[in-house]
């Protein structure tokens, strides 16, 4: 029986790796009901303007192997940003939609 494992990410691209660690963990554990979720200031991980050097393929690989990426659109809305302004492959959800994905995990992770 699979677990459902959710990787919260919650800080920004800049100035840390803590996005681009999260989503690798994402990769290596993908075998699993695994989803990600970005809540905070880790939505600008998100934004097509950002330099994704370092996680861009791990990104790709959870696009291909259907491991969904879910943005908290209060936190987007929170950063006045658009579901327009954010890269292919990731869906926006709405807070309580987000919050009820972590509440049915087996595990978290946090990045």
């Amino acid at each position: 029986m699979s677990k459902k494992i959710v990787v919260i990410l919650r800080k920004p691209p800049h100035g840390s790796l803590f996005p681009a660690e999260g989503l690798r963990v994402a990769v290596a554990i993908s075998a699993s009901e695994t989803k990600v979720v970005s809540i905070g200031d880790s939505v600008y991980a998100f934004l097509k303007k950002t330099d994704m050097t370092l996680y861009k393929h791990h990104l790709d690989f959870l696009k291909e192997t259907e491991v969904p990426v879910l943005i908290d659109k209060d936190s987007l809305e929170g950063r006045k940003l658009t579901e327009g302004d954010l890269v292919e492959g990731v869906t926006v959800k709405e807070r309580d939609e987000i919050l009820n994905v972590i509440a049915e995990a087996d595990a978290t992770l946090t990045f």
